[in-house]
């Protein structure tokens, strides 16, 4: 395919702030990459009504759409979280979104997540506390069973992994991790001798 030219391009479709004039100056330039269930493309972006301002939170948004013609299907608004960035190296939306069948999980740098339904519709919003993180929370969620699990390694010893519940965001368990230094990485679940581990 040739991105210049469109030559075997299905469809291109600009992601928000769409239609704002210079709103695109304002744009948080490390959006997540998409994910994609049941006929939707999934995505987060991030943007700053105007241009950047590393003293306010930039607005969080989801966006769906449409696989087959790529058309936006919908745009939700994610309330920020506490943690504001001192340095946007690292982005607010460096995490990918994870889907399944019912709903769509997505973090955010300013360290929430949350869960909606594949009608854009908020199903729960949980801030990640305590947050200590290097310049991004840049790991993205993971599911298991009836699980969302998130690497939340910072520094001072802040390290653990979080365990939500998909259907609450209720914390089902914590594993604290003080040994350990900031990292960015997303685990990955493997099968290994029977026995599902996560490395």
């Amino acid at each position: 395919w040739n991105g210049r030219t469109g030559e075997n391009v299905l469809w291109k479709a600009e992601l928000p702030p769409q239609g704002k004039g210079d709103a695109r100056n304002g744009v948080d330039e490390n959006q997540s990459s998409p994910v994609v269930r049941r006929g939707k493309v999934f995505v987060t972006v991030s943007y700053w009504d105007g241009k950047k301002d590393p003293a306010k939170h930039p607005e969080h948004h989801v966006v769906a759409f449409d696989v087959a013609a790529g058309k936006l299907l919908w745009d939700t608004k994610v309330e920020p979280g506490p943690w504001l960035f001192g340095d946007l190296r690292g982005g607010y939306t460096a995490p990918t979104p994870a889907a399944d069948d019912d709903r769509v999980y997505v973090a955010f740098g300013s360290a929430v997540v949350a869960a909606l339904g594949h009608d854009g519709k908020p199903v729960w919003r949980k801030e990640v506390k305590p947050f200590k993180f290097d310049v991004a929370l840049a790991a993205s969620p993971v599911l298991v069973g009836d699980t969302v699990l998130l690497q939340c390694d910072q520094v001072d010893k802040q390290s653990r992994l979080v365990a939500f519940d998909k259907r609450t965001g209720d914390v089902r368990w914590e594993q604290l991790r003080p040994a350990h230094g900031f990292a960015h990485s997303t685990p990955v679940l493997a099968d290994v001798g029977g026995k599902k581990q996560l490395l």
